[in-house]
Formats: C-alpha cells, sequence, structure tokens
C-alpha cells in the first residue's frame, strides 16, 4: 500500500523534530557534562537508530568532540532505566577487562610484575 504524500510530508517533519530534539540533548551533555559515550535506550530506539547518523553530522558540525552514540538493545524483562544500567556496566565491565590485559601485557613487556586487580 503506498503511502500518501501527506504521510511522507509528515512523517519528514516528524523526523526532522526529533532529530532536532536529540542533537539539542546531546549537546548539552557534552557541554555539560563531556562524556565519552552516550546511550539510547528504550521504545523510541527504532527512531533513535534512523536518525542518529544525521544527528552524529550535525554534532559534529556543531562540537569540537563528538562523543560515541550508542543505541542499546533493552534486556527484556528489565525496565529501561535498569536495562540502560545493566547496558553500561556490560560495556564498562568490558573496558575493565581490556585495560587489565593491557597493563599486564605491558608488565610483561618490561618484565615487571602484573597488576593485583
Amino acid at each position: 500500500m503506498p503511502s500518501s504524500p501527506h504521510h511522507d510530508a509528515s512523517r519528514a517533519v516528524a523526523l526532522e523534530a526529533f532529530t532536532t530534539a536529540i542533537v539539542t540533548a546531546v549537546s548539552a551533555v557534552v557541554v555539560t557534562l563531556d562524556p565519552g559515550s552516550i546511550y539510547f535506550v528504550g521504545r523510541l530506539r527504532p527512531l533513535v537508530d534512523e536518525v542518529l547518523p544525521e544527528a552524529r553530522k550535525r554534532l559534529g558540525e556543531s562540537l569540537a568532540a563528538v562523543p560515541k552514540l550508542t543505541v542499546a538493545t533493552q534486556v527484556l524483562g528489565l525496565s529501561t532505566a535498569r536495562g540502560a544500567v545493566y547496558a553500561c556496566l556490560t560495556i564498562a565491565q568490558g573496558r575493565l577487562r581490556d585495560a587489565v590485559l593491557d597493563a599486564r601485557r605491558q608488565g610483561q613487556r618490561t618484565e615487571q610484575p602484573s597488576p593485583a586487580f
């Protein structure tokens, strides 16, 4: 079933407004907190997926450093907030593991004892 020109125009307006809202919100967070990453979760995730490339482009034009923007998949059975925390903890654990492995490799190269953590 083909979509009507009115529907297409309304959809384009809604996507533009949502993209502008994402860019505004991310800009405020970046200027205030300077995060390395921002994660999007929740019911609007499919819409965020759709506008994220344009939002990244706009942020790149207006910010000196754009954080990594990620749309996290929601874990079934968890609330949006708990799902976001779970996704962030998983990423933090991975980064910590990578840092420990890098530190151990560097310690082995210089024949220093590995960190205890």
